[in-house]
């Protein structure tokens, strides 16, 4: 979701982000279960489907980060305490109330240095981690994360749909890859022919349950963690993570059976 201003200006952007403790505290708990033979952890998930299920754990382990051009990407929360403490120190409050000025200021000072020494640390640490995982790639990438770490003003580039008429906003061009790339076209086609025409590019003609499985496990192993989530949000990363639970291992089936008969579900 994301907030513009008057001038057109981007304001705020609103995301969501995966608190991977709070899930991983749940996944603790359910691999602690299973490994008794207990599976109640899976069956009193919300939901109906494994997909479902994986869905909504998702977004109950979820938390909501405002973005703004103020932003800074190498904030955390060790940092946020670090400020309080040395907006404490300065203020008088807290342990500092029993210090007289002279030892309140010295105490300020300490805190204000250490401060300063996190923010540096953090910024390194942020640039390490950005620069090892892209600067191969494109060095150029790096200068424009410098310029916007958030993406807060990326656009897409000039496009123009099958019909060779121009896409100008953003909104324009994200319907017009949908309508021209991942939607049939039924116009002057016979539905046997799509029927055919899907089933050939899928190959999954007389795959038994079993194999597809075995087949979508190994697609998933040669995916990256840091692929883009789809837009319900589920990553690879994700995925990956409740793979060997039985959260994971039905999902799996859930995927694998719909692929052997050729149909994909919507909410997907």
């Amino acid at each position: 979701m994301a907030e513009i201003d008057w001038n057109g200006k981007l304001k705020e952007v609103v995301r969501e982000k995966i608190d991977w403790d709070i899930l991983g505290g749940e996944l603790n708990m359910a691999e602690e279960e299973e490994e008794k033979g207990d599976f109640h952890w899976y069956e009193e998930l919300e939901g109906n489907t494994p997909y479902e299920k994986l869905k909504l754990l998702r977004q109950a382990c979820c938390s909501t980060m405002r973005i703004t051009e103020k932003s800074k990407r190498w904030w955390d929360d060790e940092l946020s305490e670090q400020l309080k403490i040395t907006r404490d120190a300065r203020r008088g409050k807290g342990p500092n109330r029993s210090l007289d000025q002279a030892a309140r200021i010295k105490r300020w000072k300490t805190e204000k240095d250490k401060m300063m020494t996190l923010v540096k640390e953090k910024k390194k640490e942020c640039w390490q981690a950005f620069c090892e995982e892209n600067g191969e790639k494109d060095s150029w990438e790096i200068v424009k994360w410098a310029m916007d770490p958030w993406y807060l003003k990326a656009t897409m580039g000039d496009l123009t749909d099958t019909t060779g008429v121009p896409l100008k906003t953003d909104n324009e061009k994200k319907n017009g890859l949908i309508r021209d790339h991942f939607r049939w076209r039924n116009e002057g086609r016979k539905v046997d022919e799509i029927e055919e025409e899907r089933e050939r590019y899928l190959g999954l003609t007389g795959i038994s349950q079993e194999r597809m499985e075995g087949l979508v496990r190994k697609a998933l192993a040669g995916t990256s963690n840091k692929s883009a989530p789809g837009p319900d949000g589920m990553g690879y990363k994700l995925i990956k993570r409740v793979l060997d639970l039985e959260l994971g291992r039905e999902l799996i089936r859930e995927v694998a059976g719909n692929l052997v008969k050729g149909k994909i579900p919507k909410e997907w």
